[in-house]
């Protein structure tokens, strides 16, 4: 919504600004970064895979790419 910064998402990078708009599949491990005061809007449909019995979350570890990338 504001500011500007960069994501990290699994071994993809994505530099992002005011106005921007990006998803990120739910498995996928994340990383926000912001150059500036930065407003992020995050959406889920977490409780609806809870409500399925699909839903799971992992700890950074395996999944998590090598920092500097």
């Amino acid at each position: 919504m504001e500011g500007a910064g960069r994501t990290i998402a699994q071994d993809q990078s994505l530099n992002w600004g005011p106005g921007d708009a990006f998803v990120i599949p739910g498995w996928s491990w994340s990383e926000h970064r912001a150059d500036q005061d930065a407003v992020l809007f995050e959406m889920s449909d977490e409780p609806v895979l809870q409500a399925m019995c699909l839903y799971r979350r992992q700890r950074a570890g395996e999944n998590a790419p090598a920092h500097g990338a």
